[in-house]
Formats: C-alpha cells, sequence, structure tokens
C-alpha cells in the first residue's frame, strides 16, 4: 500500500529506505529469492544498482556520505563530481582505506581528508608511499621518509676526446659540445650541439668542473652559462700566476619556460687556446630541481 515502506539491505547493512507507489510491490517479488540484483533511483543519488553476486553497488548520478545538509557548490552535470564526503560533525572529515591483513580500520592503513587547518594525505603504517603515471612509479616515500624521483629530466656529461667542441685541443671561443654521457633521464640533452632543451617549466640546477688548460688563453678564462641563447650568467678567472692547468667549477639555478635551451660556453682573452680536460676530469650538469 502508500503507506508500506521496505528497505534495501546489502550484506547486512541497509543501503536505503525506499516508499514504492501503492502496489508496485507484491508478494511474488518479495518472496522471489534468485532476485540478485535490485534498482533503486532517487532524484538525489540518479540509479543505483546492487549487484549482490559480485559484491558490487552502482551509483549513476551523486554521491553524497556525512552531512546530508551540505550544499555543493558545483554541479555533477557540469563539473564531474560524483562523490561528496563530509563529516557532520566535529573538525575533521577522513577517508580511511586498509588491505585486508590489517589489524585495525584507520590503525595501520592510508587516511586521505582534511581538518580547519591543513589537508591530509598519510601512510599510518611502516609502508612507502608511491605516486604513479602510466603505471610507473614517478615518486617514491620510503618508510623513512627518503624522497626520489628516478624520471626526472637530467644529465650528466663530459668530453669524450680533447677535440671536441670546448675541450682542451678544440681550439678557439665556442660552445662545449660534449658527447660522452654519464646518465640522462628525459633525452633532453643532445650530443650534436651540446644544448638542454627544458622539458618543462620550472628551476634547473645547471653546474659544471674541469681541469682548464690555460695554454695561450692571455690573461683570463671566462666560462658561461646560457639560456636561449644569451648569457646567463658567467665565471671569469685570471691566468696570472696560474699553471698549465686550472681548476674550473661554478654552479647557478636557471628557471625555465618549456623548451628554453640551454647550453655551455667557453672563452678566453686571447680567443684560442683554454678548454676543458676530457673523461673523469670534467663535467656540465643540469637536473630539474622543481
Amino acid at each position: 500500500t502508500s503507506s508500506d515502506s521496505c528497505y534495501l539491505i546489502y550484506q547486512g547493512q541497509s543501503v536505503g529506505s525506499i516508499n514504492p507507489p501503492a502496489n508496485s510491490v507484491g508478494g511474488s517479488q518479495i518472496q522471489n529469492t534468485s532476485v540478485t540484483t535490485a534498482h533503486l533511483h532517487t532524484d538525489v543519488l540518479g540509479p543505483m544498482t546492487v549487484d549482490a553476486a559480485n559484491s558490487l553497488v552502482n551509483i549513476g548520478g551523486r554521491f553524497q556520505v556525512g552531512d546530508s545538509n551540505i550544499t555543493q557548490a558545483y554541479t555533477q552535470a557540469n563539473f564531474g563530481y560524483v562523490l561528496d564526503v563530509q563529516a557532520s560533525t566535529g573538525g575533521q572529515t577522513y577517508i580511511s582505506i586498509a588491505e585486508p591483513g590489517a589489524s585495525s580500520l584507520g590503525d595501520t592503513g592510508m587516511i586521505i581528508g582534511e581538518d580547519t587547518t591543513n589537508a591530509w594525505i598519510v601512510q599510518r603504517g611502516n609502508k612507502g608511499m608511491n605516486f604513479s603515471t602510466n603505471d610507473l612509479s614517478r615518486l617514491s616515500i620510503d618508510n623513512g621518509g627518503v624522497i626520489t624521483t628516478p624520471y626526472q629530466p637530467g644529465v650528466n656529461v663530459t668530453a669524450a676526446s680533447s677535440t671536441e667542441s670546448g675541450a682542451y685541443g678544440a681550439g678557439g671561443n665556442e660552445y662545449c659540445i660534449w658527447t660522452s654521457v654519464r646518465w640522462q633521464n628525459g633525452n633532453n640533452y643532445n650530443t650534436s650541439n651540446g644544448i638542454f632543451t627544458a622539458p618543462v617549466a620550472g628551476k634547473y640546477y645547471v653546474s659544471f668542473h674541469s681541469n682548464w688548460y690555460n695554454s695561450s688563453a692571455g690573461s683570463w678564462i671566462m666560462i658561461q652559462v646560457y639560456k636561449n641563447g644569451s648569457v646567463y650568467e658567467q665565471w671569469y678567472h685570471s691566468t696570472a700566476g696560474q699553471g698549465t692547468w686550472m681548476n674550473e667549477q661554478g654552479a647557478t639555478i636557471v628557471d625555465c619556460a618549456q623548451n628554453d635551451t640551454i647550453r655551455l660556453y667557453k672563452q678566453t682573452q686571447s680567443g684560442s687556446g683554454g678548454g676543458a680536460d676530457v673523461g673523469n676530469y670534467g663535467g656540465f650538469v643540469v637536473r630539474l630541481l622543481g
């Protein structure tokens, strides 16, 4: 009848109450034990399907947990919001997640939520955390708090021979085009022209070091970092009182937009001589900091 009501029970728990129209549910439906799927339609949630055989509850519209009086500022139709979670009392709201063998929910598992001052993603047990894209772990935090970013763009390169551009046997003022790559993430360094191209916008750590040849250099040696074809920063070293080999090194942080370029340039007062030693005696490093 129109005054009757019934409850939808799933695995021993009430999912929701239903007030059907008069005479819409008869004894044959209630007594039919072969029925394993039910549908719940409301103006708030949209269509809801309970599939007991597969332990599946499907909400076709928007699902709200907690405070039923809260008003969502963004509609599901326009913004794609399908799940709202807000505690009805207190100063915090959390979602607790734990693997099946956890001793107690929320004790050793993971929680996501916020309080009145901060948002939180917390692993409460002795486990690490991984953040992935394309099914690959891009950022990992071990249970001791050590952070690794194995795909962070960068390169470490040195001159393979004395005749490579910028090495001690190559000649005059020129860009350093070194080809012996120690490691590289992202293939952003071009060994044919010595250019590192920033794959994303951010701050890039740039450094160099080498034994630097002093023969025929004149009164000074200068090493420059170029960004987009212009000098970004430079290091000047007088050759007065120096021996045949000088130790040169420098580091800076370059603010790059996506596709900005970074290069290393060497020059001398005389326009000839100078240049980096090869192999383990030198290196050019670029790495994205963030």
